[in-house]
């Protein structure tokens, strides 16, 4: 049961780029765990079929230096469900767990790695747990319900996970050391992938012991890799530092097939026989693949960029990482668009600058610019107001003797698709000033989670904080984090009236019976919302009448469509807007 992120260049960045929006703050500090020893690198997912989140992290209450792996169900209004719980207590640690959830199956996928089997030989292991709690197990699951991803003889570096629910498949990603098993040279680190069905199964390729390569070089290390999953190209992205200095992105299907950036098949050994495989995101820096740490999520809405008609035009993601760049002393928090250009029958990688304009070459561009070196970022995108949500670990208030937390929001303008340093409240922010999340004399841990809660349209952060002094060592903590007005928290409508138009993201998605649409109007006007097939045929009308200016939604029974891409569309005299959903039999 449930247990229950200088020079004039940066100036002239900045303030070509840099715009007020007004956002909601957030809510007061939740306190998520409090048991004995150091917890430490919290991740979080959504569960948008029951508005809850699960929380894990690395906990050290067990003693003996032994790092094990616990979890926490939290309701989307910020109420603990239950009490937190054991997800991996094997012997040996357990560290970095990075999870998904299932929205086709309810169910949460958690990857860590996991050292039972010595120092020297670490594995990448998963357990399923569904959203009563309970852990469900795979054909091939041991008796602690984990079964194994990559079971080589070798030493293995972090991992990351992402759902393809269109196909049912998961990618999970990896530094791995196989290629250099003793040791004997700097370069021997690799980034590998493994396909697993939605049932624990391996995909591609069915042996825990072989996997495939994504990035293998002989000449350079690549390591920290994240993976995103785009609904609109229907492929992971992939991305990883490497020992170069540069943050590199990979295309790989859900077949675990590698694609060049211009949407063809890549040879199978291309990334053994590249210097920079796939699409090199950032600039050089002076950092080694640990170091760079990037993470990527998906804009998972089709975007108009560089004057491209729509039916053109493609989607994004958002690449976020910390470096030290030309003349920086400390790492600093960057970012980069990359789009995916619908061209015949590809999607072809391009470089999207700040203002939403294809560029022939790298349009990185700085989140925060401080004097201290900060901590690898975590981002998650928000659809219904159109952001990104970037949050790191940062000292510039206290020091590393009290590390303190930030967050950046990254809005959209609609209509330009130019991004926007955006305020949690009414001020404006700049890349030195960023929003802070927990900034105390406390120690507060930089590797932090950042989910998006689709039914309230809140982020909730997840965090550890040791206080000064403390005897239990460092806690979880968390803070949810409000979207625009078009939303409700807590159950109540805001007060305020909307100050534009806006179709938001159908809740929840995908579905298989039931949703519902929620939408804005600015003033009164007649609405139309439409229901049409992925070919562009109308289906159905769902609303056809005069509304009211204020937030609305329209339920919406999908009973009798088969399993498939939608897509439904508002227009009103001033605004007219699509969006996509997902129905599953």
């Amino acid at each position: 049961m449930k247990k229950s992120g200088f020079t004039a260049f940066w100036l002239t960045i900045f303030l070509s780029t840099a715009h007020l929006i007004t956002g909601q703050g957030h809510s007061d500090i939740i306190e998520i765990c409090t048991a004995p020893g150091d917890q430490s690198y919290v991740q979080v997912a959504y569960d948008l079929n029951h508005d809850e989140y699960l929380m894990v992290w690395e906990d050290n209450r067990n003693g003996n230096n032994n790092c094990d792996i616990y979890g926490q169900f939290i309701d989307g209004d910020g109420t603990l469900i239950g009490d937190n719980f054991a997800i991996c207590t094997a012997e040996g640690h357990q560290y970095w767990p990075r999870l998904v959830f299932d929205p086709m199956y309810n169910r949460y996928f958690v990857v860590f790695e996991d050292w039972r089997n010595g120092p020297d030989n670490g594995d990448i292991r998963g357990v399923f747990v569904d959203s009563d709690g309970d852990f469900v197990d795979a054909s091939t699951s041991d008796d602690d319900h984990t079964f194994g991803i990559c079971t080589h003889e070798y030493a293995i570096y972090t991992c990351a996970v992402a759902i393809n629910y269109k196909q049912g498949y998961y990618l999970v990603v990896w530094g791995d050391f196989r290629n250099d098993p003793e040791g004997t040279s700097y370069i021997g680190e690799d980034v590998y992938g493994q396909i697993v069905q939605t049932d624990g199964m391996l995909a591609y390729p069915q042996d825990p012991t072989v996997n495939f390569p994504i990035a293998n070089s002989e000449q350079i290390d690549e390591s920290v890799a994240d993976v995103t999953y785009n609904p609109v190209t229907d492929e992971f992205f992939v991305v990883f530092g490497n020992s170069m200095g540069y943050v590199v992105g990979q295309r790989v299907t859900h077949t675990g097939q590698l694609l060049n950036p211009d949407g063809s098949a890549a040879a199978k050994n291309m990334a053994v026989e590249s210097m920079l495989p796939g699409l090199p995101v950032s600039l050089q820096f002076h950092n080694g693949p640990d170091c760079l740490q990037a993470r990527v999520t998906s804009r998972t809405e089709r975007i108009s960029v560089s004057a491209k008609p729509m039916a053109q035009a493609g989607t994004e993601v958002l690449v976020v990482w910390k470096g030290m760049y030309e003349d920086a002393a400390d790492n600093d928090v960057w970012g980069h668009r990359i789009g995916f250009i619908q061209e015949d029958d590809k999607y072809v990688a391009a470089y999207v600058d700040l203002d939403g304009n294809l560029t022939e070459n790298v349009a990185q561009f700085p989140i925060s610019i401080q004097e201290n070196a900060v901590n690898a970022p975590e981002l998650a995108y928000g659809l219904q107001d159109d952001e990104f949500m970037v949050g790191w670990g940062d000292p510039r208030t206290y020091g590393w003797g009290g590390q303190d937390l930030y967050t950046q929001r990254l809005d959209v303008n609609g209509s330009d698709e130019m991004i926007f340093l955006a305020d949690d409240r009414v001020n404006t922010v700049t890349h030195t000033e960023n929003n802070p999340v927990h900034a105390t004399s406390d120690y507060e841990g930089g590797l932090m989670g950042v989910a998006h809660g689709v039914a309230r349209n809140e982020f909730l952060i997840g965090y550890t904080c040791a206080a000064a002094g403390s005897q239990t060592g460092a806690d979880i903590y968390a803070r949810r984090f409000y979207g625009t007005p078009s939303t409700v928290v807590s159950g109540d409508l805001h007060a305020a009236l909307p100050n534009r138009f806006l179709l938001g993201q159908n809740h929840p998605n995908p579905f298989n019976s039931a949703t519902v649409i929620p939408f804005q109007v600015k003033e009164t006007c007649h609405v139309r919302i439409t229901l049409f097939s992925v070919r562009g045929r109308e289906i159905a009308t769902l609303e056809d009448r005069t509304y009211q200016p204020g937030f609305h939604e329209i339920a919406f029974n999908g009973s009798g469509l088969t399993t498939g891409v939608y897509f439904y569309r508002i227009e009103t005299p001033y605004y007219s807007a699509s969006r996509k959903m997902l129905i599953i039999e």
